[in-house]
This record gives structure tokens, sequence and C-alpha cells, in this order.
């Protein structure tokens, strides 16, 4: 089972959804604990990060080791890919 570690800014964006949404969030999480890898490596600008896809929202992350991994964003799909 991976750590997850969060950014402030993945914290901020946590906080700004709904509960609703926040619960699809942590059932993607505890999946994202299990198996770091479940999500998409994403390539361009993004080299390095990795996608997991809850509904209309986007976790963002990225794998530091091989037991921890480090949210970056937790958005809409809209403005997922903004920095």
């Amino acid at each position: 089972m991976a750590e997850i570690r969060f950014t402030r800014r993945a914290l901020r964006d946590t906080r700004k959804l709904p509960p609703r949404i926040r619960r699809t969030i942590a059932i993607a999480l505890d999946q994202l604990a299990e198996d770091p890898r479940s999500g998409d490596r994403l390539h361009g600008d993004w080299d390095g990060y990795w996608k997991l896809r809850t509904g209309e929202h986007r976790i963002i992350f990225r794998i530091v080791g091989p037991d921890s991994v480090e949210v970056q964003y937790i958005r809409h799909r809209r403005e997922a890919y903004r920095r």
C-alpha cells in the first residue's frame, strides 16, 4: 500500500469540492493507494505525471518512490491541465 501525500494546492482543491464529489475522490484515492500505477501516464508538458479519472474530475499525481505518491491537483476535467 502506497503512502499518499498532498501538495498545498491539492488540499486547497479538495476543500473547494462539494461533499458528494469528495466521497468519489476518497474512493479513487483508496484505489490509488492500493495500486499507484492504476492511472494513466501523461505526456508532453506533463511528462512524469499521472492522472486518475473520477467522473468529471481528475487527480493529477506523481509517483515519487516505490511506495509513495504525491497528489498535485484535484480539479474538474475542463481545468485539470492548466497550471
